[in-house]
């Protein structure tokens, strides 16, 4: 664990369902989810252990950030090719379209992001986003994406500072059983050497 002012930050990196931070980061999550711009529906805590804690554990990482142990931020990532099969065939089919011009195999997956409202503006979001991209450097992974919503995200302007170039499609996901209102997403694009640069502490 390392610390960052007053929050400390842990790497969750190992199929470990039994986590003294599983609650807290379930219950974040929850929270930072079922609100705007995202709306998203939530089943029961066993679907989303399932679905977001161990793949990205197992396959990825998952970083936390911590005040005093208790949860109040997170983030996901994982290589492309082991993420959820929607958002890697959807990448393929459109990146191919659009003739980008890099390797996938080494490209990671910046998943989800949150913090809780109140911890926001304290630059905990980058610092989440910067350790992720470690991970995604000293596994091999030259380049990232992320997908974020089109209208009303918080983690793009960070992003876009970092350097990332929005790709040219969006993606749309219709009220459903996952969110309560219909949502585009965009993409974007980025070189995690130079985001790493753009987001070193030294630059503050």
């Amino acid at each position: 664990m390392e610390t960052n002012l007053s929050i400390s930050y842990v790497f969750i990196m190992h199929d470990d369902s039994d986590n003294e931070y599983l609650r807290g980061f379930i219950n974040v999550f929850r929270e930072v989810f079922s609100g705007p711009p995202y709306f998203r529906v939530f089943e029961e805590d066993s679907r989303l252990l399932q679905r977001v804690w161990k793949p990205y554990i197992t396959k990825g990482t998952i970083v936390l950030a911590l005040d005093n142990e208790e949860v109040i931020g997170f983030g996901c990532g994982i290589p492309l090719l082991k993420a959820s099969g929607g958002v890697s065939k959807f990448l393929k089919h459109f990146l191919s379209q659009a003739g980008a011009q890099f390797d996938l195999r080494t490209t990671w997956y910046m998943a989800e992001l949150g913090v809780l409202p109140e911890y926001r503006r304290r630059g905990i979001g980058s610092e989440l986003i910067r350790r992720r991209l470690c991970v995604a450097q000293l596994s091999g992974h030259q380049k990232y994406v992320v997908s974020t919503t089109t209208n009303g995200s918080n983690s793009a302007p960070i992003y876009l500072k970092a350097g990332a170039i929005p790709l040219p499609f969006t993606q749309s996901a219709i009220m459903s059983s996952i969110t309560r209102e219909a949502i585009d997403f965009t993409y974007l694009y980025g070189d995690c050497e130079v985001a790493l640069a753009c987001l070193s502490p030294n630059n503050s």
